[in-house]
């Protein structure tokens, strides 16, 4: 018995819904909306029972609202070799295809990922055949027996439409993963550059330090006058103030691109908070703040990274400092909580409005309330933020505006010796 392989049916026109124009002319527009037609649905049908065919047939000939292309074969190397080059609309596979199976033509065409969306059809309604039809890709599972037109059409709109979400997703995430990489690329090119330039600068940068302080220090002689003097302090102080910039630029591209190590040792609490004090406080009598210590006795020794955690310290004090007017005053605690070490640096200066404070640890942040210009690239805190996570630890910033602000470094217990 020969097997009809294709079988098309386009939907009739109605007659009662074509008007004429008014001139009795059909326009433009008019002839293009009656002429173009939806594309027909493609449905492939894969059945080795000549009898599943005609039945199918005869379900898709009564809906009298779908447009379809039916093409059926029965036999398994050739419904794979066509599924392979065209993609169709539906697949309706039967489950036994002879010596094969539809589950076995469901994973040779890679399921889900399947360029046409399959649905299995078995006269086996059973539960184990639907977990194992939807294990191996199917997009649904129809048992013959209960089959009908309705079914079937309403069976065939769902399926396109998952299948039609399903590629939209996987175009998506796609296209994220895309964008992931190139973002990815961007920001190593970025690290890299800051990296580079930053080294570089930093070259013409210690011949501008150093002859600056040969000149302040009038190592070859005396210089002409004091303004010359001034003019000099400026060039150094500016060149400091670059320095400082630099090191966090390169500091940050570190952390940006995960080359930042660790280098622990047994750090005494006191005498790091004794070293914070004479890199600071030179700065805060001229400034006119008063600098307070409040330690725990008998404070353990903390596993750390010198260098980072020296730092940390002297970034919330100098980020104090930029805040607190003359007169005003910065208390450094260093305590034990909960077995925790925290270090505190707290200040009665001008504070943080509220709605900044979630911006403060974000990179090249420049807080509109200071009092004076603001100076740095605003990385001060984000580093910070950084160096004490990489340690395992928390950086808290709490403040109100007119009332100070209190930064807390606090050190897990399993830093402590």
């Amino acid at each position: 018995m020969a097997l009809p392989e294709t079988l098309t049916r386009e939907p009739s026109s109605n007659p009662k819904n074509c008007e004429p124009a008014l001139s009795g002319k059909v326009s433009h527009q008019q002839q293009k909306e009656t002429t173009i037609l939806p594309r027909p649905v493609r449905i492939i049908h894969v059945d080795d029972d000549l009898v599943e065919h005609k039945l199918v047939r005869k379900h898709l000939s009564s809906l009298e609202h779908l447009s379809y292309e039916l093409i059926s074969l029965n036999n398994f190397p050739e419904a794979l070799d066509r599924l392979r080059q065209e993609s169709f609309d539906v697949g309706l596979i039967d489950y036994h295809l002879g010596a094969h199976t539809g589950l076995e033509l469901l994973t040779r065409l890679g399921g889900r990922l399947s360029s046409t969306p399959l649905v299995i059809l078995t006269g086996r309604g059973d539960y184990t055949v639907d977990v194992e039809a939807t294990n191996a890709g199917a997009f649904d599972y129809l048992d013959k027996n209960e089959l009908t037109p309705a079914l079937l059409e309403r069976t065939i709109r769902n399926v396109r439409v998952q299948f039609k979400t399903e590629q939209q997703l996987r175009e998506s995430e796609t296209l994220l993963k895309h964008a992931k990489t190139e973002a990815e690329a961007a920001n190593r090119a970025k690290s890299e550059f800051l990296a580079r330039m930053s080294h570089d600068l930093r070259t013409p940068l210690n011949a501008i330090l150093g002859f600056s302080e040969m000149i302040q220090g009038q190592f070859l002689g005396p210089v002409g006058g004091k303004r010359y003097l001034d003019y000099a302090s400026d060039i150094h102080q500016s060149g400091q103030l670059l320095l400082t910039m630099i090191n966090d630029i390169l500091d940050l591209s570190k952390i940006e691109s995960g080359n930042v190590e660790l280098h622990d040792i047994e750090i005494a609490v006191d005498e790091l908070i004794s070293t914070a004090l004479k890199l600071i406080e030179p700065g805060a009598t001229l400034a006119g703040i008063s600098i307070r210590t409040r330690l725990d006795p008998a404070l353990p020794l903390l596993r750390a990274d010198r260098q980072m955690v020296d730092r940390m310290l002297f970034n919330l004090l100098t980020n104090s400092m930029k805040f607190t007017p003359r007169g005003g005053e910065i208390v450094i605690q260093a305590k034990v909580s909960g077995g925790d070490v925290q270090l505190i640096v707290e200040d009665n200066g001008i504070g943080i409005a509220a709605n900044q404070i979630n911006h403060v640890l974000e990179p090249f942040t420049q807080l509109k309330s200071s009092q004076e210009p603001s100076s740095g690239a605003g990385l001060g805190l984000a580093i910070t933020h950084s160096f004490i996570e990489i340690h395992g630890g928390t950086l808290t910033v709490e403040s109100e505006l007119g009332s100070g602000t209190r930064a807390t470094l606090t050190f897990p217990s399993n830093r402590l010796h």
